[in-house]
């Protein structure tokens, strides 16, 4: 990716983005490359660190791939913000409590978050037309 879509705010990374990103992926590479064009953060959740890992995660390449983000915490305003979000989409935490702190996450940000998901549907459910999403196949 050379160029792309011109970001508002910062770029957001679901579970299996990042698992891409781990993977140097050209596609996901090149969005983290066109998000620092815009001068626009690339962000995680803590959470979605969390879900990546795994038996078949490779440690260092996550470490590598981290060091590239900025992580966010989930803090207790992520938190609320995420149950407020599931509240709102009369869902309930267990399904997509890590999709809810994603959102939370990406909205609390400056600016008009872009989330890449491969969970779209639910994604926009949770943001309500306040973020950008864009399905990873």
């Amino acid at each position: 990716m050379t160029t792309g879509p011109a970001f508002d705010g910062p770029v957001v990374f679901d579970c299996e983005a990042l698992t891409r990103i781990v993977s140097k992926e050209p596609y996901m590479t090149g969005v983290v490359t066109w998000a620092r064009t815009c001068q626009q953060p690339v962000v995680i959740s803590a959470a979605t660190i969390v879900e990546a890992a795994g038996p078949r995660s490779r440690h260092p390449a996550m470490l590598w791939a981290m060091s590239r983000l900025t992580v966010r915490p989930v803090t207790k305003e992520v938190a609320v913000l995420a149950a407020t979000l599931l509240s709102d989409a009369s869902r309930k935490g267990h399904a997509m409590a890590i999709d809810a702190m994603v959102c939370a996450t990406a909205l609390l940000e400056r600016g008009r978050p872009t989330i890449y998901t491969s969970d779209p549907t639910d994604i926009q459910l949770l943001t309500t037309g306040r973020a950008d999403v864009i399905p990873l196949r």
